[in-house]
């Protein structure tokens, strides 16, 4: 989740092995990684279903990764304005 979604970036020449593959290093000042879009996505649904009075009252949302096992990142509850902003980060498995 990582890996460079969009942006300009520049090589460092530096590699490292991520879950059996090399991967380039890039370094950049404006770049959007994979998890950034998703947390981008998330905090998009999350505003889309708050703008909406029946689905503020009637949703509750659950988060789950599958990365090895399944995990719950965020049990069922309620949609609140707190959600807003709020931000997944990587797991030890990835």
């Amino acid at each position: 989740m990582n890996i460079i979604a969009r942006g300009e970036g520049e090589a460092t020449g530096e590699t490292v092995e991520r879950d059996g593959n090399t991967v380039r290093i890039v370094r950049g000042d404006n770049l959007i990684t994979r998890m950034d879009e998703l947390n981008e996505g998330l905090n998009q649904f999350y505003q889309e279903l708050l703008d909406d009075p029946n689905a503020k009252r009637a949703a509750e949302v659950c988060v789950v990764a599958f990365a090895g096992d399944a995990e719950i990142i965020q049990d069922f509850e309620p949609l609140s304005d707190e959600m807003l902003g709020s931000k997944l980060s990587l797991s030890e498995q990835g």
